[in-house]
């Protein structure tokens, strides 16, 4: 619930035009370029907080934050609607990634015992 609440935003993006256009009001609309720090800090944080929670090798963990940060960038960056589609895209692999780290803690400790 945390993740989605501190970075669903990101989907909003890629839409700024069609959400004006129907007088919605998003934080990309809100907060214009300055919203962008609004998806790298989350997934940066989320990243380290997740990789400690689920105990993850330094490895593993490296590669998950340097994925957070990999994607922060591309919406630090982003300027077109291909651009976020793309950034989305990402996040959303982002995503997946951290709703697996559970079953890879599980798997670590199964593998220890």
């Amino acid at each position: 619930t945390g993740i989605f609440a501190t970075t669903i935003h990101s989907q909003d993006f890629k839409d700024v035009d069609g959400d004006r256009a129907i007088g919605r009001k998003t934080i990309p609309i809100v907060f214009g370029t300055n919203a962008r720090w609004t998806v790298i800090f989350p997934l940066v944080l989320w990243s380290l907080c997740l990789s400690l929670l689920w105990n993850l090798d330094n490895l593993t963990s490296v590669a998950f934050t340097i994925l957070g940060t990999y994607v922060g960038v591309l919406y630090m960056h982003g300027k077109t609607v291909e651009q976020y589609q793309v950034a989305f895209y990402w996040y959303n692999l982002w995503l997946s990634i951290a709703h697996s780290l559970p079953a890879y803690y599980r798997l670590r400790v199964r593998d220890t015992i």
